[in-house]
């Protein structure tokens, strides 16, 4: 994990070990970074450094699954609520391409109807 991710990396391994980890409530260190640190840099590679990270826990990703991906859709959810109403709010915007199964006709709709009624 040389290109990134290694702390996850690292707590990933304590749970899969049987390690546990707690959070504490006051912050014990400053952080600090910058347009060239490796934490932002690593961002580029996220996609790949998320795989790798799941191809390496995969029993730990596993008996978590289904708890991730409803966090995961809850909080598409919340994102595509929170992109309707500015596209009501600003109806000299595109609604754009549509895409289906995942929400998005009945998100277009719901704008197209907002837009209308206003």
């Amino acid at each position: 994990m040389r290109s990134g991710f290694e702390d996850w990396d690292f707590f990933l391994t304590l749970l899969s070990e049987g390690g546990t980890i707690g959070i504490v409530p006051e912050p014990l260190i400053e952080y600090r970074t910058a347009p060239a640190s490796a934490n932002i840099r690593s961002m580029s590679g996220r996609v790949d450094l998320y795989g790798l990270l799941i191809d390496r826990h995969r029993p730990l990703f596993e008996a978590h699954m289904r708890d991730a991906l409803l966090a995961l859709e809850s909080r598409a959810i919340l994102a595509s609520a929170r992109a309707e109403e500015l596209m009501v709010r600003h109806p000299e915007e595109p609604i754009g391409d549509i895409s289906y199964g995942d929400g998005g006709m009945a998100s277009a709709v719901r704008i197209a109807s907002a837009r209308a009624a206003r």
